[in-house]
């Protein structure tokens, strides 16, 4: 956060102000005007007339600026000004927060690189999928979830109901998606039919509906998607049918003779 004067002079900077803005040299942020300081950001002064149309207008503005950080590597930062008066309606000061959000912005961008790649490939599985980003948003529904469920893809991507969805339509159907949160003895204690393979959740349930069929034996899949730098970025779950593997298995088992 940072605080500027009526006449643009920057009067505080906190140490993460300053850590986000670091090509401003340092010792020389404080007491100069704030055009002074983004003038290391040719990315971001362009801005200054857009801002302050913006801070007469309605007295706030906010937005994300992409430049580049005192390594030359990407910086996007999302930037609020507002304005604070007294009582009388004297302009005081104007307050700055600033939140780096380079890492989420990445992340997005990878996320929906990797979607465009997968998402042919999701689409000719025919085993029910669906991908969430790593904030819990459908990213990817493909046909064999619509036969599953009822719900089709308009419903599903873009949301974050895909609990509600798979509740309504598949009750009995194990969301393990969202069990990657839990530390390894919380997920056997509370989730004791869940298997941890490697990076990847597996279960195994009954479900009472499948491709319209009737009761129904599947393996069940989650597996973390991480970006070329290693950052999990999102999670796949697949659904499999595997009656026909269980009744064959069921069927050379030895009987229990009374």
């Amino acid at each position: 956060m940072a605080i500027i004067t009526p006449d643009d002079v920057v009067m505080y900077a906190n140490p993460s102000y300053k850590r986000i803005f670091s090509r401003v040299p340092e010792g020389t942020l404080i007491g100069r005007t704030i055009e002074w300081n983004l003038s290391f950001y040719p990315r971001i002064i362009g801005a200054i007339p857009e801002v302050r149309a913006a801070l007469n207008e309605k007295g706030n503005y906010t937005r994300v600026f992409s430049d580049f950080d005192e390594n030359g590597s990407p910086l996007v930062v999302q930037v609020h000004l507002s304005r604070v008066f007294d009582r009388t309606g004297t302009h005081l000061c104007t307050l700055i927060s600033a939140l780096d959000i380079t890492s989420q912005r990445s992340m997005e961008e990878s996320l929906a690189l990797m979607i465009d790649q997968l998402e042919g490939t999701v689409d000719q599985m025919g085993d029910p999928t669906f991908i969430v980003s790593r904030d819990q948003m459908v990213v990817a529904w493909n046909d064999a979830m619509e036969t599953l469920t009822g719900h089709s893809k308009r419903e599903a991507i873009g949301t974050r109901n895909y609990q509600d969805l798979l509740n309504k339509s598949v009750p009995s159907l194990p969301i393990l998606v969202d069990l990657f949160v839990l530390a390894p003895k919380e997920l056997i204690q509370v989730f004791p039919k869940v298997s941890r393979v490697g990076s990847s959740l597996y279960t195994e349930a009954f479900i009472q509906t499948f491709h319209g069929g009737d009761r129904t034996y599947v393996w069940v899949k989650a597996s973390p998607i991480s970006d070329a730098e290693g950052r999990v970025i999102g999670h796949i779950q697949t659904i499999k049918n595997m009656t026909n593997w269980k009744r064959a298995v069921e069927s050379v088992a030895p009987k229990t003779v009374i």
